[in-house]
């Protein structure tokens, strides 16, 4: 009896496990859906208002992630302290090298074919 509660909780973290890479995976879909759209719409210039906006874009994202990310988390069901922490720093770490960096990567590569 104990052994079969302990597959099913087994079975339960690694099923959150991936429930957890596919929203990690989804919030950075929505970046660069997000950017790619930025980018359009101001077509690579960089006024002030493409500037906050883009500001505004990537604090949000954070601010909506970084509980998505903790709760994620805490569904997973690590055993151990140390596995809980490098679980919740590679999704931050995985959605903010996208969220941070991606919009001057992508200014970087297509700006110089924009009319701007």
């Amino acid at each position: 009896d104990r052994e079969l509660e302990v597959q099913g909780s087994l079975a339960g973290a690694v099923v959150w496990r991936y429930v957890s890479l596919t929203v990690t995976l989804a919030f950075c879909a929505g970046v660069l859906f997000s950017i790619y759209m930025w980018f359009t719409l101001f077509q690579g210039r960089m006024d002030l208002v493409a500037s906050l906006c883009l500001s505004i874009n990537i604090k949000v994202f954070e601010l909506v992630f970084r509980p998505v990310a903790v709760w994620c988390t805490n569904k997973e069901n690590h055993m151990y302290d140390r596995d809980y922490a490098n679980a919740l720093v590679w999704k931050n770490f995985a959605f903010e090298a996208i969220n941070y960096y991606y919009p001057f990567i992508y200014l970087m590569v297509f700006a110089k074919y924009s009319e701007a």
